[in-house]
C-alpha cells in the first residue's frame, strides 16, 4: 500500500505542476482538482493501510465484476474474431471479482496481486488470440 500511496503522492505533483504549466488553458482546474485528489488519497494511504487495503479490495472486485460482465457481453454482441477468447476472459474476470466480494475483507491483503495476475494473463491471451485471428484474415 505504501507504494501505491507514494506513487499517487508523486503523480499528484506532477498533475499540479502540469496544472500551473497549462496556464490559461480549459483545464486547469481538472488538472488541479486530479492533483488534490491524488495527494489526499496517497496520503489517506499512507496513514491507513489497512483500510486502503480493504478498500482498493472492494473497488477491484466491482472493477473485476463490471469489467467481466462487459468483456462477455459485448464479446458475444459484436463476435469479433477470437471471441471465444474475449468471452472466457469475461467469464474469469466475472468470476474473480465474485471470489474477492466473498472473501472481503478477509483476504484484503494478498488476493488482489493474485487475481491481477490471473486477470492479466487471460486478457493476454484473449489480446494474442485476437491479433492472431486478425492477422489470418489479412
Amino acid at each position: 500500500m505504501a507504494v501505491f500511496a507514494w506513487l499517487l503522492i508523486f503523480a499528484g505533483v506532477f498533475e499540479f505542476v502540469a496544472a500551473f504549466m497549462v496556464g490559461n488553458w480549459a483545464g486547469f482546474f481538472l488538472h488541479l482538482l486530479i492533483a488534490i485528489l491524488f495527494i489526499v488519497v496517497g496520503v489517506f494511504m499512507l496513514t491507513k493501510p489497512v483500510m486502503s487495503a480493504e478498500a482498493w479490495t472492494l473497488a477491484m472486485s466491482l472493477f473485476f465484476l463490471v469489467g467481466g460482465l462487459y468483456l462477455l457481453i459485448s464479446s458475444l454482441y459484436y463476435h469479433l474474431p477470437g471471441w471465444g477468447w474475449q468471452a472466457f476472459g469475461g467469464v474469469i474476470s466475472t468470476i474473480l471479482g465474485f471470489l474477492i466480494a466473498a472473501g472481503w475483507p478477509a483476504t484484503s491483503f494478498w488476493i488482489i496481486g493474485l487475481f491481477i495476475g490471473i486477470e492479466l494473463v487471460c486478457c493476454g491471451w484473449a489480446w494474442i488470440m485476437l491479433a492472431v485471428n486478425l492477422h489470418k484474415m489479412q
